[in-house]
């Protein structure tokens, strides 16, 4: 599964208006979901690796570029990164490019780092990191 999951997992344990995105058809590099929690709106793309780099895709060029170009009209992206199963790293989204070129052990450090699975994942604190202004 090249989402590990995250997209099920997010919507089972955060709450808000969660829109699923498959945009193959009309716009290309839109992140996997969308999300409104009490007026405040953000995107998240969902990775999974079993190493310390994200997966390259034919549609990464596409997904780095829709990040840039979002953060810099001011919205809320992020990259949420299942690793080796039972982690999971979120960055904002204008570090993709960071993170693809890089990887994310020597790339920016994550907005948050949980371990042992979604059970013991911080969601309060992920909300927090999703949320905050």
């Amino acid at each position: 599964m090249i989402d590990g999951g995250l997209r099920k997992i997010f919507r089972a344990n955060l709450p808000g208006d969660w829109v699923a995105i498959e945009s193959g058809l009309t716009d290309g590099g839109i992140p996997d979901a969308e999300c409104c929690v009490e007026g405040r709106t953000f995107w998240v793309e969902y990775k999974a690796t079993g190493g310390w780099a994200i997966p390259k895709t034919k549609s990464l060029p596409s997904q780095v570029g829709w990040h840039t170009r979002r953060a810099r009209h001011g919205g809320r992206t992020f990259v949420a990164v299942r690793r080796a199963g039972s982690e999971l790293w979120l960055f904002p989204g204008v570090h993709f490019r960071w993170l693809v070129d890089v990887g994310m052990r020597e790339g920016p450090p994550p907005l948050y780092r949980g371990t042992g699975g979604p059970a013991s994942w911080d969601w309060d604190r992920v909300l927090r990191c999703l949320t905050k202004k």
